[in-house]
């Protein structure tokens, strides 16, 4: 089993360290929000707490998040394991995928605005809190993998960034026990619609054995309670598709935790 270093490619990080030191050399002379792209305005406030949004989004995107940011949810889905039982798959969600949230999470996934992190995080914590027993525990955090494709055009594995953000609060180390298969053709091509643009049918359609157990990792995932990580529920076919190869594997529990759902 093999725990990634960096969830970054390395034309990502040459392409953030350009822009570093472009920022550098010639800074702005007004900053702008990260999100709206607003002159930011010297509000008087300063981010507090560990899971607080960064620095530089504006008041008024941080006025947007206060209203538009749900209470946690959650869905219940069912598994078909390969005995043949159907096995309930609990979804834990932070919130409501709309409003400044949606908008959030697009830029922190598609436009490299990974200062959100902690943000997002947070979210995801309150909704563990929310509805996880104080004394249970799980043994895993496993991330959602992404397609080939889309980390080449992302630059950045995003869920697994997540699930990393995640291990210091839940206490919960993350391995990385699933994997996209090689040697299959990938689900999500280029230039392909995205699985949040498909339907229910195409999703499952796509994803059929989509998923594999990493090499050597059986014995890690057999008996564990799994966390699985991913950044937002649509139909919950991805996750599923996760938590079939995990059961297979012998894991007594998994349990979804993403970000947002999406009604």
């Amino acid at each position: 089993m093999s725990n990634r270093r960096s969830y970054h490619t390395v034309r990502f990080q040459a392409r953030r360290l350009g822009q570093r030191m472009l920022d550098f050399g010639f800074p702005e002379s007004r900053p702008a929000c990260l999100l709206c792209h607003r002159p930011l305005l010297d509000s008087g406030v300063s981010p507090k707490g560990e899971f607080a949004l960064p620095e530089n989004v504006c008041m008024f995107c941080r006025q947007d998040a206060q209203a538009t940011v749900n209470t946690p949810t959650f869905r219940r889905l069912s598994v078909d394991c390969s005995d043949g039982r159907p096995v309930p798959l609990i979804v834990l969600a932070g919130a409501d995928y709309q409003g400044f949230l949606r908008n959030a999470i697009r830029q922190w996934k598609y436009d490299g605005a990974l200062e959100l992190t902690p943000w997002l995080t947070g979210l995801m914590i309150n909704a563990y809190r929310a509805r996880v027993w104080p004394d249970w525990r799980f043994n895993l955090l496993v991330a959602v993998p992404p397609s080939v494709q889309r980390l080449r055009q992302r630059g950045y594995h995003h869920v697994g960034i997540l699930a990393s953000a995640l291990q210091s609060p839940l206490q919960t180390p993350v391995l990385e026990v699933l994997a996209r298969p090689t040697c299959s053709a990938d689900p999500v091509k280029e230039g392909a619609a995205t699985q949040t643009a498909r339907n229910a049918a195409q999703r499952r359609q796509a994803l059929q054995a989509a998923f594999v157990l990493q090499a050597g990792s059986g014995n890690s995932v057999a008996g564990a309670r799994v966390l699985l990580v991913d950044d937002v529920v649509t139909t919950g076919s991805t996750l599923s598709a996760c938590a079939e190869v995990l059961y297979g594997a012998g894991a007594a529990t998994v349990v979804g935790l993403t970000i947002a759902n999406v009604r």
